[in-house]
């Protein structure tokens, strides 16, 4: 029974689309960088508007950074093991 069920397991595929990749890519870092934004805003209590602007902006450049130094790296590895792993 066990052993069935893990070969069902084994044999079933997933398959995502590169749209679907790219996303979960561009969307995966920002509910920790809109929560550490918040933290450091009112850890330093800065509620001033310029203030929580400038944080708000340097996080902005720490996900364009992640953006570009880490997305493109991240989806040709992606596809590459989704290429890897529909010839098996």
């Amino acid at each position: 029974m066990v052993r069935s069920l893990s070969i069902r397991i084994i044999k079933m595929k997933l398959q995502y689309s590169k749209e679907h990749i790219f996303k979960g890519l561009l969307l995966a870092p920002l509910p920790l960088l809109l929560f550490s934004a918040i933290v450091f805003i009112i850890a330093n209590h800065q509620f001033s508007l310029y203030e929580i602007a400038v944080a708000f902006f340097g996080h902005s450049l720490a996900y364009i950074a992640y953006c570009i130094l880490t997305i493109p790296f991240s989806f040709v590895i992606s596809l590459f093991l989704i290429q890897m792993h529909s010839t098996y």
